[in-house]
């Protein structure tokens, strides 16, 4: 792996750690002005997909995560149940006896 590469995914780490303790902040009272968020949620759904396609993927996952970490407390979409596979869906497998 190249130093690059690493130094992409260490960035991109530090990112999603920074917005996700952004939020907690929020969510438990310590800090109570939306706006660094908001800015930021702007700044990643501003990427230019043409100019910069690395940087455009990278901000793409942190917003995904963003929306499956605090769904319902920012962006006030309920909890999905687990989805529920029909019993025809699952593979067949057929067990054998054991016998001594």
């Amino acid at each position: 792996m190249n130093h690059n590469a690493e130094d992409e995914r260490s960035s991109l780490a530090r990112r999603r750690s920074a917005l996700r303790l952004l939020c907690e902040l929020l969510l438990v009272g310590v800090h109570h002005n939306t706006l660094p968020l908001v800015a930021v949620a702007r700044r990643l759904a501003a990427a230019e997909f043409e100019r910069d396609p690395a940087g455009a993927q990278a901000a793409l996952s942190l917003l995904a995560g963003f929306a499956k970490w605090h769904r319902v407390e920012f962006l006030g979409f309920p909890r999905r149940p687990p989805a529920e596979l029909p019993p025809e869906a699952l593979p067949q497998v057929k067990l054998r006896s054991c016998s001594s």
